[in-house]
């Protein structure tokens, strides 16, 4: 709650390490009301002093038994690194990443960072391929 002082959310919302909340609504299935914990952000050193979802120091180590057990079994093995863009919105609303200001730029710079070190540490564990995916566009041209 702290990026969110006085808010009250709905029963079953969820906070993931950066922040980022997601509550249900009792009129939805699986659709959820996200909040942005920098979406009050004010500052560039607000931006550098929020704690981005670094990757852990022994992420290879404990993916490397992974892989190899798939493939052992005869299967690839597929990674995941995380979308630039996409988590970039997320940690701040998308209104705040339409225009050229610094702490946008400085958010997607981070999470360019943090999505490059899981593609080094994916190809270090074995990994046969990579998925990789971000929602940049709508139905008929990109994000204006």
């Amino acid at each position: 709650m702290k990026y969110y002082p006085g808010a009250t959310f709905n029963p079953g919302t969820t906070f993931d390490n950066c922040g980022v909340a997601s509550e249900p609504h009792p009129e939805t299935m699986h659709m959820t009301r996200m909040y942005h914990p920098m979406k009050n952000f004010t500052s560039l050193d607000e931006f550098k002093a929020h704690p981005y979802q670094e990757l852990r120091e022994d992420c290879v180590e404990m993916l490397i038994p992974v892989v190899n057990n798939l493939h052992d079994r005869g299967l690839a093995a597929m990674g995941i690194p995380g979308s630039i863009w996409e988590y970039s919105w997320c940690m701040c609303g998308m209104e705040d990443m339409m225009d050229d200001d610094e702490k946008a730029i400085y958010n997607l710079d981070k999470q360019t960072e943090l999505v490059r070190s899981r593609f080094v540490a994916l190809a270090r564990a074995g990994v046969d391929f990579i998925h990789r995916g971000d929602d940049i566009g709508m139905q008929h041209s990109i994000m204006k």
